[in-house]
């Protein structure tokens, strides 16, 4: 409980998933959204994956987060993986490739004011990409 923020007492020795437990309280924080809990434990099928612009795992090995993580970037889905350990906690997000705008304001001579606008385009590392790097050459 001390993990997770969305639980309560009533949820611990239930019959629901912690996602399941955790989806009122996650819908409340936005209403403009759905929140739904795939069916069961265990990572979701490509066809799960499908359904939704964003998926959220948590408590699956390396191997099948890599494999969900895949199947969400073939399918344009934002990913998201976490997972707790008392003290210690790991969080991964790949959105793919995220496209965005910035708007540079900028006063002319004049003191009119100008606004140009720039398009910009991010490519996330995949967690199977991330996973491979050498972490120790990062600076």
């Amino acid at each position: 409980l001390g993990a997770n923020y969305f639980l309560s007492p009533s949820d611990v020795g239930g019959k629901s998933t912690r996602a399941e437990a955790s989806v009122a309280k996650l819908q409340a924080l936005n209403p403009l959204c759905s929140v739904v809990a795939a069916p069961g434990a265990g990572p979701p099928s490509e066809e799960t994956i499908k359904a939704y612009h964003v998926v959220c795992v948590s408590g699956l090995r390396y191997s099948e987060r890599v494999v969900v993580d895949a199947l969400c970037r073939k399918h344009s889905v934002a990913f998201f993986s976490c997972d707790s350990f008392g003290l210690f906690a790991s969080v991964f997000i790949d959105l793919g490739k995220h496209a965005y705008t910035v708007e540079i304001k900028s006063k002319a001579d004049d003191a009119t004011q100008k606004t140009k606008v720039e398009s910009h385009e991010f490519s996330y590392a995949s967690l199977e990409e991330a996973g491979a790097a050498d972490w120790k050459r990062v600076q």
